[in-house]
Parts: C-alpha cells; sequence; structure tokens
C-alpha cells in the first residue's frame, strides 16, 4: 500500500472501530513492495491484534495485485475494500452488515464523502445513519442507474466473486471501474442504502493525481481497453449499449485530458487517434 503514516493508523483505528466481535471478522492489510517502512507497522498491528490484522507481503504488482492478494486471502462470507489514508464511521460495518444476511443480496452499496486534507480538519461525522433502501434489483438494472466507478462503497459475497471468477486485471488506473464493470454486468443481486459511512480522503501524492509522461501513456492506455471493454459489452447486451456508451463518454473527458499531457511523438499519437 501506498500510503501516508497517519492515514494508515486512521484506517487501522476505523477498521477496530466496528463493534464486530474477535471471531467475526478480519482486517487484511496488503504490503505492494512498499519501502516506506508500513509492513513493520502492519506487522506491530499483527502483534497487537492477533487472529484479527493479517498481512500479505508481496513484491510490487500494483493496485489490482494487492487487491486481488486481498480478495484471496478473505475468510469471511463478506468482503470490503477500505484504501490506506481512508476510513468508515465507528461501527458503519456492523450498521450494513444487518443488511446483507439476506439471503437475497450479492451487493451491498452504500455512500461516502471525499475529504482532502483541508476538509479532513473541519468535517463534522453524521449522528445517526439513514436506513432508507434506494434501490433493489439486479445489477444490470443498477449500472444503468448508477454507472458504478468506485470498490469501496459496497460489500461484496465472497461466494458471487468466487463463482464468476471476478479480479482485477491488469490495468492500474481505473482499475475499480473495470472491476465494476464485469461486476455489474453478471448481473448481482443488489441492494442500496441511503447510509453515508466511508470518507475518501485524497492527497497531492496519490498516484492518479501525479502528471508525468510515463503515467500519462500508462493512464490513456488503461483507459482505451476501457473503453474496449465496454464496447464489448455493449455489442453482448443491447439492451445496456446507450447506458454503457453515455458511461464511456463521461469518462472521455479524463482521458483526453491525459492524452494532451502525455507529450506522444507522431508514431503513438497517430496509434492512439486510431483506437479513440
Amino acid at each position: 500500500a501506498c500510503c501516508r503514516r497517519g492515514g494508515l493508523c486512521r484506517t487501522e483505528r476505523a477498521l477496530r472501530g466496528q463493534d464486530q466481535g474477535v471471531d467475526d471478522y478480519e482486517v487484511i492489510c496488503v504490503n505492494d513492495g512498499s519501502t516506506d517502512g508500513s509492513v513493520e507497522i502492519m506487522n506491530r498491528y499483527v502483534e497487537r491484534h492477533p487472529g484479527i490484522v493479517h498481512v500479505v507481503d508481496q513484491t510490487n504488482g500494483g493496485v489490482s495485485k494487492a487487491r486481488n492478494a486481498g480478495i484471496d486471502a478473505a475468510q469471511g462470507d463478506i468482503i470490503a475494500f477500505c484504501d490506506a489514508d481512508d476510513y468508515l464511521v465507528p461501527n458503519a460495518y456492523r450498521f450494513l452488515l444487518g443488511y446483507c444476511w439476506r439471503d437475497d443480496i450479492d451487493i451491498l452499496k452504500y455512500n461516502s464523502v471525499t475529504l482532502d486534507n483541508r476538509m479532513l480538519k473541519i468535517w463534522q461525522e453524521p449522528e445517526i445513519l439513514s436506513k432508507s433502501v434506494v434501490f433493489e434489483g439486479c445489477g444490470q438494472d443498477f449500472y444503468r442507474k448508477y454507472h458504478p466507478c468506485f470498490v469501496w462503497c459496497y460489500l461484496y459475497r465472497k461466494s458471487f466473486l468466487s463463482r464468476h471468477l471476478l479480479q482485477f486485471g491488469k490495468q492500474g488506473y481505473a482499475e475499480d471501474i473495470a472491476f465494476c464493470l464485469d461486476l455489474f454486468m453478471h448481473n448481482p443481486r443488489c441492494l442500496a442504502v441511503d447510509a453515508n459511512v466511508y470518507r475518501y480522503t485524497i492527497s497531492e501524492q496519490q498516484l492518479t493525481r501525479i502528471r508525468n509522461k510515463t503515467s500519462m501513456h500508462k493512464m490513456v492506455d488503461d483507459l482505451l481497453n476501457l473503453f474496449q471493454k465496454m464496447n464489448e459489452y455493449a455489442k453482448m447486451y443491447k439492451e445496456l449499449a446507450a447506458s454503457l456508451e453515455e458511461h464511456r463518454d463521461q469518462l472521455m473527458l479524463s482521458c483526453i485530458s491525459r492524452i494532451l499531457s502525455a507529450d506522444y511523438d507522431n508514431d503513438n499519437w497517430y496509434d492512439v487517434k486510431r483506437r479513440l
């Protein structure tokens, strides 16, 4: 995990503050070849919370490989992702799991707030969590309504992921959009609640905010591969074609912005133009 030390500690405190019994949950920390001392911090958490915190240590392979390692290591019935700088409100998972034990639910959606360093200092958490159900239905209808992009605002039934061999692909940018696309095209049974529990924090050090020639080339390639995947699903599911095309067009501005920052030579530019 690439994270700030303070962010890692905040995440760890939040995951412990979920009012779950020690036999009811596990926290899997994936160290993706970090060199900033994160693995030593994680191992101290293992010593403090044996049986709850587990560390998967691997050579650097990127966020997709790290998340796949977490999925493979998970022993529970329900999986959630929490990035290294992020956190949840106290008891959020306990609150959400009440919906998940229904046999007809594969995916549970909840809400999030994005906070930068300034907002983190002044943000006030709500005292009461909403229990309103705002969607119930199949995954393809959910995709048509929401165009899901982020993987950390869902609870996933592991048996559904395993049954459909759903994992993250090789791309390092927009990998969450690609995963959500594959997930919801497999038509899971979905429930969405208007409970605002996840806090996504942003910093200048995050990989998606770095703009250099090499990173821009990789991001453009990942986005073009994502567009191709969307086109293939549009051919496969004619009734979803308009929604898939709309989502693709929403992402096009991000792609064009990165193309303009990529400083392509003539040959590479014509190749990108052809793929577009």
